[in-house]
């Protein structure tokens, strides 16, 4: 019960899974620490009453717990999930509970028939299609991956039906859930708070002073070791050849430039388009638009008599109908701006308007003389590339160093230092690297002088070479001396803030108003009523400010952080209200949680009431342990 009103504080709700571990690992001394002792069967791990667990039960729960906390945890090994879980313990624990509740049972003279199990696992809805009804292949499928066969999941099934039982007995699904409880919850939802916010801000302190040489050199050997790490880095050098590196403009001459333009105008400019609405007509319908467009009425004239009502095309080239009406397309563009035809398309009959004619244009030589120059010069180039990486390749082979290849050659490297995400050696990302992640992974994938093949980028290749490896290590100050001073700054006005606020909360501690300090002090004071601990967050009204503002009685003030981290927000309780509780309302939200928990705990505690009637069981360890291919002691 505790628990679940602990949940809806906290909001651990997506920690179900850990809760549901905890539970197992946390059981109540139903097995002797250590359990090194153990009277009984030398093949049983436990014996309770009349039930006794076999090594063959242990085994088969072990092994589902141990894939449990594989998926969930990724702990591979027994021992590794010894060492996280004391993951034996866990299950005999389970088991003995299990044990527990059958002894119980058969003293109650309570079972289960084989009928009665099968029209359970009918029901259960593990085993139900989409439709609702039993999937049998789904409850194989679940026997055969996780149990064996059938008769040992009837077994592990058993106990748990008279547990049912004996639950539904304790705590019936009929139980109401006490009204103390449910005004616990309406009083818990439905409080509400009027509160004061005095928000102090980086701009609340001043001006602040640099920090001095000293404290530079004590906040950076105070935070060195997790702050300004530098991870491996490798010193490469690149060499990229492609139409554009390679191209040469200023060997192009005029008279080439000039005969481009003359051959490529119609790729120079901008073609002629047309602003087209068309309309696909019925064939008795086409000739009688025909003939109103014929006795002189116009295309405007006819969409507001609604004759007809075309479709806008929007502003189209000469290609834009070429394979999907060509009838259509040659019409648009055999009439003028204005004008409207009816031709035969692909889909029958088709009304064609013009409205607009936007002509085609033609750029001045001047205006792209320099543009044209540089695609010729990288048309040249591109023929060149793959005879120079050849050139590049032979060099290589013949013992030559990326360097000295690229000088032999007259071609330009690039030499940089790089880590695994690309930044160079100060962490910053290098602008414009050549081939990009592709490059970066290759240069982590090689060595100190190895000759890799050279990478496809660009229209060409690139090429590169590691030349040093340096392992991860520690930035000297003098690298990261900005960042330092940024650093000791934020925690210097970090700290400020925290003795502000408390200088605050003290003055209002010692009597005096909060209005009057916050005015005193130049804070912003903001007044909010009705919070709820449901009320959304806001950047002042931060979900720590929420906390605070219910953690203490009308008066009470306590600092809490902003939203966005960058301030801190002294919180005054005001007043505090709280609705009345209505026995005979509906139940609230969450009341339905609060009830399951609540029939949890009466079964929890006819469960430890069994526990000190058994007291503690002693169980073989021994055989435990070498079950699960532990060594013999712990």
């Amino acid at each position: 019960m505790l628990d679940a009103l602990r949940q809806k504080t906290s909001g651990l709700t997506a920690r179900i899974v850990l809760i549901a571990l905890a539970i197992l690992i946390g059981m109540w001394g139903v097995i002797t620490a250590g359990g090194s002792f153990f009277a009984g069967n030398q093949n049983s791990v436990l014996t309770i009453g009349n039930q006794t667990v076999t090594a063959q039960e242990f085994t088969s729960a072990y092994n589902q717990q141990l894939q449990f906390v594989n998926q969930i945890y990724g702990y591979t090994t027994p021992q590794q999930a010894e060492e996280r879980f004391a993951l034996t313990n866990v299950v005999v624990s389970e088991l003995a509970r299990q044990a527990m509740v059958r002894d119980q049972a058969a003293k109650l003279g309570l079972g289960v028939s084989n009928e009665a199990m099968a029209a359970q696992i009918r029901l259960d809805p593990y085993f139900a299609d989409a439709t609702g009804a039993f999937n049998l292949t789904a409850y194989r499928t679940l026997i055969s991956q996780q149990f064996g066969t059938e008769a040992a999941y009837l077994d592990y099934r058993r106990p748990l039906e008279l547990q049912g039982q004996i639950q539904a007995a304790i705590a019936p699904e009929q139980i109401a859930l006490p009204n103390t409880y449910r005004q616990i919850v309406w009083e818990y939802d439905n409080e509400q708070r009027d509160v004061l916010l005095a928000l102090i801000t980086p701009a609340s302190l001043g001006v602040l002073a640099e920090p001095t040489e000293e404290q530079i050199a004590t906040q950076y050997a105070d935070t060195a070791a997790t702050a300004y790490q530098a991870p491996e880095q490798r010193s490469v050098v690149i060499l990229q050849v492609n139409p554009t590196t390679q191209a040469q403009p200023d060997a192009i001459t005029e008279e080439e430039v000039r005969a481009a333009y003359a051959e490529r105008q119609a790729t120079l400019g901008n073609p002629e388009t047309r602003h087209v609405f068309i309309q696909v007509l019925a064939a008795d319908r086409a000739a009688a638009v025909q003939a109103l467009l014929d006795a002189g009425q116009t295309y405007d004239q006819l969409v507001a008599a609604n004759e007809i009502a075309p479709a806008d095309q929007g502003t189209i080239d000469a290609n834009y109908y070429a394979s999907i009406n060509p009838a259509v397309g040659t019409a648009a563009f055999a009439i003028d701006a204005g004008g409207t035809t009816i031709v035969d398309g692909r889909f029958g009959a088709t009304l064609v308007h013009v409205a607009e004619v936007n002509a085609a244009t033609i750029p001045a030589f001047e205006e792209v003389a320099a543009d044209l120059r540089t695609t010729l010069a990288q048309e040249r180039a591109a023929a060149t590339i793959r005879d120079l990486r050849d050139e590049v390749e032979d060099a290589r082979a013949g013992g030559a160093t990326l360097l000295e290849a690229a000088t032999r050659f007259n071609l330009t490297p690039l030499t940089l230092t790089l880590d695994a995400q690309g930044n160079d050696a100060l962490g910053d990302p290098v602008a414009d690297l050549p081939g990009g992640t592709n490059l970066v992974n290759a240069v982590f994938q090689s060595d100190i002088g190895y000759a890799d093949p050279p990478l496809a980028g660009g229209g060409g290749f690139i090429w590169y070479e590691v030349t040093a490896i340096l392992p991860p290590h520690q930035r000297p100050i003098e690298e990261v001396r900005d960042e330092v001073i940024t650093a000791w700054k934020a925690a210097d006005s970090a700290q400020r803030m925290q003795d502000l606020a408390s200088t605050v909360i003290n003055r209002v501690n010692a009597g005096e108003a909060l209005t009057a300090v916050a005015a005193g002090l130049g804070l912003t004071l903001e007044p909010i009523n009705d919070v709820k601990r449901s009320t959304t967050p806001t950047n002042t009204l931060s979900s720590n400010a929420i906390l605070a503002a219910f953690n203490g009685p009308v008066g009470y003030i306590a600092p809490a952080q902003t939203s966005d981290g960058e301030g801190v927000v002294v919180v005054q309780v005001a007043d505090a209200t709280t609705p009345m509780f209505d026995p005979t309302a509906a139940p609230a939200a969450g009341e339905t949680d609060i009830l399951a928990a609540f029939q949890q705990d009466l079964f929890e505690g006819y469960i430890r009431d069994l526990a000190l009637e058994y007291g503690d069981l002693p169980y073989n360890q021994a055989l435990v342990r070498q079950l699960v291919g532990l060594s013999a002691t712990p």
